[in-house]
């Protein structure tokens, strides 16, 4: 096969695969076709090759395509040597610990959303879903506000070029302009704050993890559901999540920073002198 046919096909399937998402796990041959915009007998062709490979997984009854163990491999070896997966797991469980609440991770995809990189969930009570590589909007969590705090007005721009934003719920951030207006404190306070913006009855807090460079890696979440009176502040989550993303950071290599945390047992003697 000539070199230049063979990139294109593998542009094609890399595009076949990326139609698989959150909201779409399932997809049948003309949905593939018509997501990519090509020839039904193409996309035919590509889904079965995937298919034989593992990479998809064809259920024959139903004449729907799944992402196949073969891909979930592939991206489990991504996460496991992931060095913010690795720099957050001790810290994401301790603060789990801690708190009983929700703990995540998310990093920046390339279209304005997040992606949910770890997670922790609830010791008990009410729980609700969410799966590892999750990606949804960043203006409608604490997470992603976190991560939109460290661009450009350009770069925002680029992102969301509408000035109308889409709701989700009845809180949803609904235009850019507040939502630029919301990420300005977040750069004074370090800390970002949803409350029922993507999911009903659960709000969240969280601040940025620096790699090295100190460039934004990714955002530290606790998130809860709100049962009567709020814990973030009345715990002090928010000084929690600062404090753990810092540790994260400098377990990334960031020693920059005013406030550097070294260790999980100096974090908590930190968070614990703001309880008094």
């Amino acid at each position: 096969m000539p070199i230049q046919r063979y990139f294109k096909s593998l542009d094609k399937a890399i595009a076949v695969l990326k139609c698989f998402t959150t909201e779409t796990p399932e997809l049948k041959t003309s949905e593939v076709a018509s997501k990519v915009g090509m020839h039904r007998v193409t996309a035919h062709r590509l889904l079965e090759t995937l298919s034989r490979e593992n990479l998809l997984h064809k259920d024959n009854n139903r004449h729907v395509y799944t992402i196949g163990i073969e891909l979930y491999a592939l991206g489990s070896i991504y996460i496991e040597n992931n060095d913010i997966y690795k720099s957050a797991s001790p810290v994401v469980r301790k603060i789990n610990e801690l708190t009983g609440e929700v703990i995540a991770v998310n990093v920046s995809d390339s279209r304005g959303g997040i992606m949910l990189l770890m997670r922790e969930e609830r010791k008990t009570g009410f729980r609700w879903a969410a799966h590892i590589s999750s990606v949804f909007p960043a203006y409608a969590s604490a997470g992603g506000k976190a991560l939109l705090s460290e661009l450009s007005e350009e770069e925002i721009d680029n992102f969301y070029p509408e000035e109308r934003l889409k709701q989700l719920t009845a809180k949803t951030i609904s235009n850019k302009t507040q939502l630029k207006q919301e990420l300005k404190e977040i750069r004074k306070t370090g800390l970002a704050y949803a409350s029922e913006e993507y999911i009903d009855g659960i709000e969240s807090v969280a601040s940025v993890i620096r790699d090295a460079t100190g460039k934004a890696a990714a955002s530290l979440v606790i998130a809860e559901p709100i049962l009567g009176e709020s814990k973030i502040t009345k715990m002090h989550l928010d000084k929690l999540v600062k404090l753990g993303a810092s540790l994260i950071s400098y377990r990334l290599g960031n020693m920059r920073g005013d406030m550097i945390v070294k260790n999980v047992n100096e974090m908590i003697d930190l968070w614990k002198r703001h309880e008094q």
